[in-house]
């Protein structure tokens, strides 16, 4: 999953900045353990933000040229059975 690695890559960069070049696994509690800081723990969270953003875009930019893919088909589909592509635009409308 790239978002983990990046999410890994981002903990272990600020681990590293701190001097601390340990091993990192996903079950380290970095905070309590003392690895890293309260404001370490603010730039994950932008961080998490931003990727999250990235992400939906991708999810709603996927799921416009879904749409207009669907509608295109539909719009062909009239020219040839305008009583079928009805009969599919109220399928799709309910």
């Amino acid at each position: 999953m790239k978002g983990r690695a990046e999410i890994h890559e981002f903990v272990q960069g600020l681990l590293t900045a701190s001097g601390d070049d340990g091993p990192l696994a996903d079950s380290d509690s970095l905070l309590f353990s003392g690895r890293l800081q309260s404001i370490d723990a603010v730039e994950i969270v932008v961080f998490l933000e931003e990727i999250s953003e990235s992400i939906l875009r991708r999810w709603v930019s996927t799921r416009s040229r879904s749409t207009a893919s669907m509608r295109s088909a539909l719009s062909r589909r009239q020219l040839r059975n305008p009583i079928e592509a009805g009969e599919m635009r109220d399928q799709q409308e309910s």
